[in-house]
């Protein structure tokens, strides 16, 4: 897909293997010493004994446009680090360079301590075979679609918390605060996002159902409230450690967020077993399953 790269830089660090590869021209020797420093520096690069870094163009390549960095599933099943970054990358400053690729190493990272990609896999196919085969394909691919919601919620607030630990991200209740609102914030506009979807007619289901996965494509929703429930979890039960929490399952990472919340008074973002979150998802469900026997 991405044919030859040309190598330019292979390093040793502390005995483990970086190497840089880029497809591209430019001027990327800032870019280079900043992935070189983040390696030799913070602690989630030191669980690989070697990691690649390929440079490329996004939009040229067919990686989307909304998209700054990202891992490849294919590598992340067979437990190898490589983080593709986009060459917009050259123009950003070091704090935001190290922020980004700690997020990517942790979905690494957390795919091999708890297989998460194989695990969503696993459910993903459970779950399309069990969608009666009279449903329509848009109200199939958006049971999926909101299935990889929740997965995302659950991977990329672990990714974002990792990220926001060096910079300083304190388990405050101001810190709590500002997370939650956040996240309230970005669960007000799922619902409205979804509401409208949910007033489609059988004739405009496929056209609505673009709209909808369109919205959600690079949408930034499951990272505010994934960080905001990673970091409840932790504020709430100081005993458990990060490492505990990336070994949830996503629905033992929920659940454990619920507990969390009914600590205090504020209503949660998310719910399964409560039915009281601003977004719950077995209401969500229902709202589908209404849906379906209005289109049938």
């Amino acid at each position: 897909m991405f044919g030859l790269f040309s190598r330019e830089q292979e390093h040793k660090i502390d005995g483990r293997e970086v190497s840089i590869y880029r497809d591209s021209r430019g001027n990327f020797k800032q870019l280079m010493k900043y992935i070189l420093l983040v390696c030799e520096t913070e602690r989630v690069a030191r669980y690989f004994p070697r990691i690649e870094f390929l440079i490329v163009d996004f939009q040229k390549k067919g990686l989307g446009d909304q998209s700054i960095a990202l891992v490849l599933t294919k590598h992340l099943k067979k437990g190898k680090a490589v983080v593709y970054l986009d060459i917009s990358n050259q123009n950003r400053d070091f704090k935001e360079i190290k922020s980004t690729i700690i997020h990517e190493l942790t979905h690494i990272w957390h795919e091999q301590v708890s297989k998460m990609s194989s695990t969503s896999a696993k459910i993903h196919k459970r779950l399309s075979k069990v969608i009666a085969n009279d449903v329509s394909k848009e109200l199939k691919d958006t049971r999926m679609m909101l299935q990889v919601f929740i997965d995302k919620i659950h991977y990329e607030g672990i990714a974002e918390f990792a990220a926001k630990i060096p910079s300083g991200l304190e388990y405050s209740k101001k810190e709590f605060v500002v997370n939650y609102l956040m996240a309230k914030d970005s669960a007000k506009e799922f619902n409205k996002l979804w509401a409208i979807f949910l007033k489609t007619t059988k004739i405009n289901l496929k056209r609505d159902y673009q709209v909808l996965s369109k919205k959600f494509e690079g949408n930034k929703i499951p990272y505010i409230i994934g960080l905001h429930m990673t970091h409840t979890i932790k504020y709430v039960f100081v005993d458990v450690t990060f490492q505990e929490i990336a070994k949830f399952s996503r629905f033992k990472f929920l659940k454990k967020y619920e507990e969390a919340m009914s600590h205090g008074d504020l209503k949660p973002i998310l719910t399964r077993e409560s039915n009281e979150g601003i977004i719950d998802y077995n209401r969500i469900l229902g709202d589908l399953t209404d849906l379906y026997h209005k289109n049938l």
